[in-house]
């Protein structure tokens, strides 16, 4: 599996440790012929489709991978917080999820991590 992540995450720099890999240790666990966009979900497709989709979907991750903090993530995209409520805004009405919910906010965040682990390897998302 390490090596599996090794390849497909370039942020790794070709060295792959169990221990590092964290929630790509369970998404590495499926089949090479399963970990495909097949595996991206909906409201994450519809978000990449929207006006601005590359923009949102930054400010999503930063968003998720800050825990949901708002001064956190409005200082790592230096943004005025009300700047970043528009965004968040803008996206629970793009992808019809509630960043509030705990389900939610996986099911984007997983969906986001399989995107890093497509990009890897050349695959394109559907959009």
């Amino acid at each position: 599996m390490a090596v599996r992540a090794a390849r497909r995450l370039p942020h790794l720099k070709g060295l792959g440790d169990w221990a590092e890999l964290g929630e790509f240790a369970v998404l590495l666990q499926l089949p090479e012929y399963a970990l495909n966009a097949s595996l991206l979900p909906q409201p994450l497709r519809a978000l990449a489709e929207a006006h601005g989709g590359a923009r949102l979907r930054d400010t999503l991750r930063c968003f998720l991978d800050n825990a949901g903090s708002i001064p956190r993530t409005a200082d790592a995209l230096r943004l005025h917080r009300t700047s970043l409520y528009y965004r968040l805004r803008q996206i629970r009405e793009i992808t019809g999820l509630d960043l509030d919910n705990g389900a939610d906010r996986l099911v984007l965040h997983m969906g986001l991590r399989v995107e890093e682990l497509l990009a890897g390897t050349g695959e394109e998302a559907p959009i």
